[in-house]
């Protein structure tokens, strides 16, 4: 088997695992639920919050149109939800309308099936400099997402942005994930937001 379809193999039956794993240790009432991709999936939200019962529903490489597919695996009455995605579409070049209607989706996908649930849609991080214009343009498509359907609009990008719109050094191993540092400064930001889900 050639290497590309090796991969795509063993991505597919590693995605398969995860929503069973999700299925085997479902969301309960009262729970507060990390969705998005792999800078949700790599966080220890968990350990990050150990007062909370806190769900990480973060998976590696997924677009905005994935996570629309799997909301369902979430919506358990959840006390709260944070949903971040979207630089994979930009990084894979999906049509930002696309994005935005995608979310859009999501976040009435949330709404519906998670009545009671406060629905946090967070920004997306900058990564580099020449990507900063499509993913604050990316952002402020989904403030106004968020502020038609009634749900909270969070953006980081000025705690996490350097003077060029590029992520700052000591934020990222590498341009579109989080070093340790990252992820402090992440938790210090959505610390206000859990405690008070």
């Amino acid at each position: 088997m050639k290497k590309g379809l090796l991969f795509k193999a063993r991505y597919r039956r590693a995605y398969a695992f995860l929503l069973s794993e999700f299925e085997r240790e479902p969301i309960g009432s009262g729970d507060i639920v990390f969705l998005g991709d792999s800078l949700t999936h790599m966080g220890s939200w968990a350990a990050w919050f150990p007062d909370r019962t806190v769900r990480n529903r973060g998976i590696s490489g997924d677009t905005s149109a994935a996570v629309l597919k799997r909301v369902g695996h979430i919506c358990h009455d959840p006390a709260a939800v944070f949903l971040m995605i979207g630089t994979n579409d930009v990084v894979t070049n999906v049509p930002m309308a696309q994005t935005v209607d995608t979310v859009e989706a999501i976040v009435k996908a949330i709404q519906a099936q998670c009545p009671n649930a406060v629905l946090y849609v967070q920004g997306v991080l900058p990564n580099t400099a020449e990507r900063s214009p499509v993913l604050e343009l990316l952002n402020e498509r989904y403030r106004a997402v968020a502020e038609a359907a009634g749900a909270t609009f969070v953006n980081w990008w000025d705690a996490f942005a350097d003077s060029n719109s590029a992520i700052r050094p000591e934020f990222c191993d590498e341009v579109l994930h989080l070093s340790p540092a990252g992820y402090v400064q992440w938790v210090s930001l959505l610390a206000p937001l859990v405690a008070a889900a």
